[in-house]
């Protein structure tokens, strides 16, 4: 199971949806505008190039089923913080991948709570704890990645950024 993010900009009306997937146990999509007076979206690219298909792609897929088993688990989407506690003793590595996903799922539910709401200060907030956790439990960011990251947090205006796509360089 998996939820995919997309925004999309509508021309028309000048504004942003987020629209939230969510797969496959119920294909829901959720569109919430993204109307926001005075903010912009910025996408700064590191010019990282990455590999989908390289060894540690496919490495996180693996370790994320494994730490799932462990938990005793079919889905992601049953598991919660508490969920974690059957890894005690497992490998610290599969503990921090898990650790990930179950926190991104609900970091990704608060984030629609937080856009519904127009608190943009929040989402912000969820987006730099989001990039944390893809760095330090999930390791698939780059050093150049997290320089964009702290710089455009440093920034004056800047509510929030993380690293976008599969990881190992890419867009923040």
């Amino acid at each position: 199971d998996f939820q995919l993010i997309l925004i999309n900009y509508n021309l028309q009306k000048k504004c942003f949806f987020v629209n939230i997937i969510s797969f496959p146990r119920n294909l829901t999509v959720q569109q919430i505008p993204f109307e926001a007076e005075g903010l912009a979206v910025l996408i700064c690219n590191s010019n990282v190039k990455h590999e989908l298909s390289s060894s540690e792609y496919p490495l996180r897929r693996k370790q994320c089923q494994q730490a799932l088993q462990l938990m005793g688990l079919k889905s992601y989407r049953e598991a919660t913080e508490r969920s974690l506690d059957a890894l005690k003793g497992a490998d610290e590595v599969l503990l921090k991948r898990a650790r990930h996903v179950i926190t991104e799922i609900k970091r990704t539910t608060e984030a629609a709570d937080a856009l519904r709401a127009g608190d943009f200060e929040e989402m912000g907030k969820l987006m730099a704890a989001s990039h944390n956790s893809l760095r330090d439990d999930f390791e698939v960011s780059c050093h150049e990645v997290d320089i964009l990251v702290e710089a455009t947090l440093g920034a004056p205006g800047v509510l929030g950024t993380r690293m976008t796509g599969g990881g190992f360089g890419g867009c923040t």
